[in-house]
């Protein structure tokens, strides 16, 4: 890999611009319209400004990507197309006014000096896609990366390329927080690690990472587990999609991955079909009672809404399964206890659904013994054994501690 020391005018980056690509390991756009006005200032007073570094394609001749300067090179090109002004506190340039003026009202000699300004750019040639994207990490550490933008990076990894294309899904245009750093990725990726793992876990950025190393190749993918992943994640997002069409302001980061995890859980022991078109207007009133909530005495506040207020930035296995547990009773208020909805029936072992399902039931406490009992230490059990015919469904399910459950065996509790 070598690199080439050159300059190119204002005039050439913007003239070029169809030929000039931002590569997929790139982040969003993160620069505010401030940060862009003042690089402009900037160039306009003659301050220097960092190289850019760019690498040339190697399939396609006069074509470049950026490695480094995709905040720079937007806001050149953003001014020149007339898209913000220059800062309305801008001080003077020699006895020039130039605040809040756009390209189009600039004095020509300054579109002129704007234009022949001279930018240093590295060239790196050639260097292979692993090579580019290692030397875009390495120049980040003066701006250092968000996790999902460090996970994003890595363009040959096959989960990052899955993550990324949940992250385009329709589910996605109605949650409330914007793509600013590839939150959508963030959220997406934790969605893909509950479906992965089967049950509420930590979604800490170590434990993500671990996941996108462990998924990188492409051999998961063209199995049967990697098929079933790739079908039960689209299938849980295409209902989140059909009950929020529009954008909606409860559909938070932490609020959407609950709702999913809390679908997915319902989805595998219930037929939501029957109250489908009641599910949006169901979290709705949740949201408003959560905001409402929070306007209240804190002697009178709801104990669950405020736990699934205050624990938002947690990231650990309770947490989540506490998220799920506050919104399925919500959800069960809503709609009753779903008496009516079909029942899907597994084989003898409970699914992690079910087990969700019962623990929520269970209200943390053992059935048996009633002591307090976590997610990590519990056993679902049935209450009719299985091997007295007793059906393997969340109403035959019970939640027992440890010690209650080696002392049950296979009898049934009277």
């Amino acid at each position: 890999m070598d690199f080439k020391f050159t300059t190119w005018e204002v005039a050439a980056l913007y003239s070029r611009r169809s030929s000039i690509r931002i590569p997929e390991y790139q982040r969003n756009n993160v620069w505010t319209q401030r940060d862009k006005a003042y690089l402009i200032d900037s160039i306009l007073r003659g301050y220097p400004i960092p190289a850019i570094y760019m690498h040339k394609a190697q399939t396609v001749p006069e074509e470049w990507h950026i490695i480094d300067g995709q905040q720079r090179t937007e806001a050149i090109w953003g001014f020149i197309d007339n898209k913000f002004p220059l800062p309305r506190d801008m001080a003077l340039i020699g006895e020039y006014d130039l605040s809040g003026l756009r390209f189009t009202k600039l004095p020509q000699e300054f579109k002129d000096l704007l234009y022949h300004t001279d930018l240093q750019i590295v060239m790196i040639e050639p260097g292979t896609k692993q090579e580019v994207a290692d030397m875009f990490q390495r120049l980040q550490f003066s701006k250092p990366l968000t996790p999902p933008e460090l996970r994003h990076a890595d363009a040959d990894n096959q989960m990052r390329n899955f993550v990324a294309e949940l992250a385009k899904h329709p589910f996605f245009a109605s949650v409330s927080y914007p793509n600013t750093r590839y939150q959508h990725e963030n959220a997406a990726s934790q969605m893909v690690l509950f479906e992965l793992k089967g049950e509420p876990t930590n979604t800490r950025s170590t434990n993500l990472a671990i996941m996108y190393n462990q998924y990188a190749g492409s051999e998961f993918w063209g199995g049967k587990e990697g098929k079933a992943l790739i079908r039960n994640v689209y299938c849980i997002l295409d209902l989140l999609a059909s009950y929020f069409p529009t954008v909606h302001p409860g559909l938070k980061l932490v609020n959407s991955v609950a709702l999913y995890e809390m679908i997915s859980t319902l989805s595998k022991s219930y037929d939501l079909e029957p109250v489908a078109k009641k599910i949006g207007d169901w979290y709705s009133s949740f949201f408003f009672s959560l905001i409402h909530n929070n306007t209240l005495p804190i002697n009178e506040r709801s104990p669950q809404l405020t736990i699934f207020s205050s624990n938002a930035g947690l990231v650990n296995s309770s947490a989540h399964a506490a998220r799920i547990s506050i919104l399925m009773n919500s959800f069960f208020s809503y709609f009753g206890e779903l008496e009516t909805l079909p029942v899907v029936e597994t084989n003898r072992t409970f699914s992690t659904a079910q087990r969700i399902m019962i623990y929520y039931f269970s209200r943390g406490h053992c059935q048996a013994c009633r002591t307090e009992i976590s997610w990590n230490n519990w056993h679902a059990d049935h209450v009719v054994p299985f091997e007295k015919l007793g059906r393997t469904v969340i109403e035959n399910g019970q939640a027992l501690c440890p010690t209650c459950n080696r002392q049950k065996s296979n009898k049934a509790f009277a």
